[in-house]
């Protein structure tokens, strides 16, 4: 099982809508971007009865850049 099937598994087996999906973290952008490609598809596809929705893009190493964003607040 590829990449994407596994977290669009893990996504509907936690009963979570795809169109609420907001990010995708990594670490190494080189590797993701194709991974973050596909699953931004996926949310266009699913969130666009609602609206055109995009997946954040928030730079390398997302998770880190947004702990201290909300540590310095």
């Amino acid at each position: 099982m590829g990449l994407r099937k596994r977290i669009l598994k893990t996504i509907d087996n936690a009963n979570l809508p795809l169109s609420r999906m907001l990010m995708v973290g990594y670490d190494r952008p080189v590797i993701n971007q194709k991974v973050f490609r596909i699953l931004n598809a996926d949310v266009m596809a699913d969130s666009s009865r609602d609206n055109n929705k995009n997946l954040l893009i928030i730079g390398t190493c997302n998770l880190h850049i947004t702990h201290i964003a909300f540590e310095k607040r």
